[in-house]
């Protein structure tokens, strides 16, 4: 057979054609694995910041408490423990998360690594699915919907956070929960409200359950706005029974997630975040107003991932791109707001438009935090404002309503004529020019910023190819083959765009990093029964100054001596106690006792440490680029007081300390009401074996030659009760924040347990609700087979 060029191209084109039968969704399995595909393969996983200081730790911890038969209530490794279940970022009844407990068996803490990887990628398609839903509840094609669906899962806002597991998954449920209110709006019969109303309820919990509070909330926010605003546009006046659905699906979705809200509940009283954030620390992370650039160029103020990122604060919380062309066609579909109602097709995308800009611009100002006097305003008189850090995280409902109004846009986009076909070819010589210029300007302009030259050039790049496509659009009267064709090419140059934009933002190191360390059994010897202690500025060095510094991803070549750095919460992984602790949530008395112990002189530091059982302090060694540890002559788990004061609050009781902390023979100190009572008994002494020691329990047989008190190091915290003697009694609260037991002379059995009436009460009201929840499942499927039989 004689091959041609014509024949060829024909072949091409017909090859090219058959793209047509392959779904658009596609692109949501396809762009995960082309983001972190390659890294999996390769053995290699996220471990940039949280992973490897908080997420994975905490797993490794709860699930060894598992394989033990024992529930993971209390992590007894930091601080001086504290509640794990009730960490709401662990996230450990997130149904999505339990496949990680398949990974952790099969390969230990390595591959419970690899699991969190994988699962942060799914939650990127998952995003962009649930975005290519709501498009399709609103109406929209198969190519509006794989737009949007792209704009929104794989926005920086997400590729950029990809370290932050419990951030992208309860971000991933946002536009599942926004098309379960659209569909509630639009439900045909009270039967088709009934069964959408149990689809609402489980989106809901499942984002009640991912872990992350604050885009929770925000979500939460962003339904009650569209609900009420699509309500109205669908409804009219008839809107108002939308709003007790909708109230009835919250509550639903709370009692579904109780075994996890109460306890967090019990554990946000008593944190440091009790009443509010900071003022500092909660506008810190302020929409940059100059990082409005990154719609168009991500990376002109630098890539942390590529080179060196030189602008405000951190690279992701001002992370906003969607892609060059999404956001083109989101600014096309401003003319449709303004324009009057063409039909009831017109009416719908007006509508939506409208809806969509709002939602963008408020969440722009409120983004933009301390640098309007909007947000400072919010912070100190409206509630739940001053709960939250980083007003940049408003961004989520800015990527919401422009994947929203790109999908739009593509549905109403037309080959373009008249104006619109000079101004598309005059954008072709212009992104010429502005990739011309960059490339001549970082050639002679030496003290440019190379990132300004590299991202101009590389908006130049993917403005043009985006142009042309543009340009390529079929008339629609074109063969449906051809215009499938047109999709495919659009959708591969919005993927070639988001690629180029995520290049180093997804940091992977080998899964050895998560192996057990060599040589620790001596690090454990020196420890003993005491714990580690890594005072607060050399782990502020250590952690953002050594290892994970804002500006560049930069650990590659020193991951070794990250893993022996035991940055907390590192030291899980090596079953080794510290004081530290470096979790959302810290019991508030622990945090004030830090607090106090930091602001001390060194003899006074040293001896309120050795109080508290510490019996190694870490040091950063700048000339040998690693740490070293100094022995420390600890007190023990356990001391013994035939002498008590007391004083009301946390704060005279920490003053007081300081002025006896040096004592051999202070008195122990309790919280209450009765000021400068003093108690004295004739000095003895006890003797404690430790009959079993688990994290939510400790049995000790105790002798004393007469009556006193018997202190622990351990957190005083609600839910902890001891038994003596098989008498259950409430621990007392000594020296501010540890535990203590009167106990007269004589042998006694006295058990610690932690054994939580939050946590009781919310898995019985979970399961009641699951169980109710099913049901009505069940009959809603029964009653749809019914009626489809019929």
């Amino acid at each position: 057979m004689k091959i041609t060029f014509s024949r060829i191209f024909r072949i091409a084109i017909t090859n090219w054609l058959r793209l047509g039968k392959i779904p658009y969704s596609v692109v949501y399995f396809l762009l995960p694995l082309l983001l972190l595909g390659r890294a999996l393969c390769r053995g290699r996983v996220l471990y940039w910041g949280l992973p490897v200081l908080q997420f994975i730790p905490w797993r490794v911890l709860a699930y060894e408490m598992m394989e033990k038969g024992i529930w993971p209530l209390w992590n007894p490794l930091n601080g001086l423990g504290s509640p794990l279940l009730a960490n709401y970022q662990l996230a450990w009844f997130y149904p999505l998360s339990w496949v990680l407990g398949l990974f952790y068996g099969l390969g230990g803490t390595p591959w419970l690594a690899w699991g969190f990887t994988m699962l942060a990628a799914f939650h990127l398609g998952w995003a962009g699915w649930g975005m290519a839903r709501l498009l399709k509840s609103l109406g929209y094609g198969d190519l509006a919907q794989a737009i949007a669906g792209m704009a929104f899962g794989f926005s920086q806002y997400f590729i950029a956070r990809i370290n932050f597991f419990s951030m992208i998954w309860a971000g991933a449920w946002l536009p599942w929960v926004i098309c379960g209110v659209e569909n509630l709006i639009n439900a045909p019969s009270r039967s088709a409200l009934k069964s959408r109303l149990l689809s609402l309820v489980l989106v809901l919990a499942m984002q009640l359950l991912a872990g992350h509070a604050q885009l929770t909330w925000y979500t939460w926010l962003l339904a009650g706005a569209w609900g009420i605003l699509r309500g109205r546009q669908v409804h009219g006046r008839k809107w108002g029974y939308l709003v007790s659905y909708g109230s009835i699906a919250l509550i639903w979705a709370v009692g579904l997630s109780l075994a996890q809200i109460l306890p967090t509940a019990e554990y946000l009283l008593t944190s440091q975040r009790s009443t509010q954030v900071d003022y500092e620390q909660a506008m810190t992370y302020s929409l940059w107003p100059w990082r409005l650039t990154g719609f168009i160029a991500p990376h002109l103020f630098g890539n942390p991932g590529t080179d060196v990122y030189w602008g405000y604060a951190n690279y992701w919380e001002d992370a906003i791109y969607i892609g060059f062309l999404p956001f083109l066609m989101a600014l096309t579909t401003l003319r449709e707001a303004f324009r009057s109602s063409q039909g009831d097709r017109r009416k719908i995308s007006r509508s939506v438009v409208r809806t969509a800009w709002g939602i963008v611009l408020v969440s722009i100002v409120l983004a933009l935090g301390k640098n309007t006097p909007v947000y400072p305003f919010l912070y100190h008189y409206i509630p739940t404002f001053d709960m939250f850090q980083a007003p940049s995280r408003w961004l989520i409902w800015t990527i919401f309503g422009l994947a929203v109004l790109s999908g739009i846009g593509v549905e109403n986009w037309q080959k373009p004529k008249g104006r619109t076909l000079y101004v598309l070819r005059l954008s072709v010589m212009a992104a010429v020019a502005i990739m011309l210029s960059a490339w001549l300007a970082r050639e002679v302009l030496s003290d440019l910023k190379p990132s300004f030259a590299t991202a101009t050039f590389q908006f130049g790049l993917v403005a043009l190819g985006g142009v042309v496509v543009l340009l390529a659009t079929p008339q629609e009267s074109a063969r449906s083959g051809w215009r499938l064709g047109w999709g495919w090419s659009l959708l591969a140059w919005v993927i070639v765009d988001i690629l180029l934009a995520a290049r180093g933002l997804l940091p992977t190191l080998p899964m050895k990093i998560y192996e057990s360390l060599e040589n620790m059994s001596s690090l454990r010897a020196q420890v003993g029964e005491g714990r580690l202690y890594l005072p607060e500025e050399e782990e502020y060095v250590l952690k953002f100054k050594d290892f994970f510094r804002f500006d560049r991803y930069a650990v590659e070549e020193k991951w070794q001596e990250l893993r022996y750095s035991l940055l907390p919460n590192l030291n899980l992984l090596e079953s080794i106690a510290s004081l530290n602790n470096f979790d959302p949530l810290l019991p508030g008395c622990y945090v004030a006792l830090m607090n106090e112990i930091e602001a001390q002189p060194e003899t006074i530091k040293t001896a309120w440490l050795q109080d508290l059982n510490v019996s190694l302090i870490e040091q950063r060694d700048e000339r040998l680029q690693r740490v070293s540890y100094r022995q420390l002559a600890a007190k023990g788990r356990w001391q013994w007081f035939t002498c008590v004061k007391m004083e009301p609050t946390l704060f005279s009781v920490l003053t007081a300390l300081r002025g006896m902390i040096n004592s051999d023979t202070r008195c122990m100190i309790l919280t209450g009401t009765q000021q400068n009572l003093e108690t004295t008994w004739p000095a003895s002494e006890a003797r404690v074996v430790w009959v079993a020691d688990q994290p939510n329990s400790m049995l000790l047989e105790v002798e004393t030659s007469g009556p006193g008190w018997l202190r622990l190091s351990v957190l005083w915290y609600p839910g902890w009760k001891v038994v003596v003697d098989g008498i259950s009694r409430e621990p007392l609260r000594a020296d501010g924040c540890l535990q203590a037991v009167w106990l007269t002379s004589g042998k006694h059995s006295v058990q610690f347990v932690y054994d939580p009436l939050s946590f009781k009460i919310g898995a019985w009201g979970s399961l009641l609700a699951w169980i109710m929840w099913i049901t009505l499942g069940l009959k809603s499927l029964r009653n749809q087979g019914l009626r489809k039989g019929s």
